[in-house]
């Protein structure tokens, strides 16, 4: 029987796991599921040992299920860094683009000419419509999400 509520610590299940193959065995074969209470509480019950990594609450953690949320922890994540402006490898970046503070361009983004970024986000290999002027928005594809 497993002792819920005497547990050491704490935390948020963010669902990023990374599991041996034996695993699949203990899942159900229903094609719907919860994986803790249908897969890692029996196996726990049963005495098996499942390894968890707790981050450090020193460690910043920022949530990205928005658009605005990802190009907030981008933007944090890049002040925190130091540098005003970060670019990915392989990205295109002709001479009259500008980068202002807060662009970061994903690997292989192209920029036409005449694009700003500044406090923006380019995803990898984007392609943000010609002269396009962003500020706190995300280029995605041939696509831009702005934050309006």
């Amino acid at each position: 029987m497993i002792d819920l509520g005497a547990e050491a610590g704490s935390g948020l299940f963010t669902g990023v796991q990374v599991m041996e193959p034996e695993i699949f065995d203990a899942m159900p074969s229903h094609s719907c599921f919860e994986i803790l209470p249908h897969t890692y509480l029996p196996l726990l019950s049963d005495g098996a040992r499942v390894g968890t990594w707790l981050q450090p609450t020193s460690d910043a953690w920022h949530p990205i299920g928005t658009p605005r949320e990802l190009l907030d922890a981008n933007l944090a994540l890049l002040a925190e860094s130091g540098a005003s402006r970060w670019v990915g490898a392989g990205a295109v970046i002709p001479a009259s683009a500008s980068l202002g503070p807060g662009a970061i361009i994903g690997a292989g983004a192209e920029l036409s000419a005449d694009t700003s970024i500044r406090n923006s986000v380019v995803l990898p290999n984007a392609r943000p419509p010609a002269g396009s002027a962003l500020e706190r928005a995300i280029a995605f594809e041939r696509e831009v999400w702005r934050d309006d």
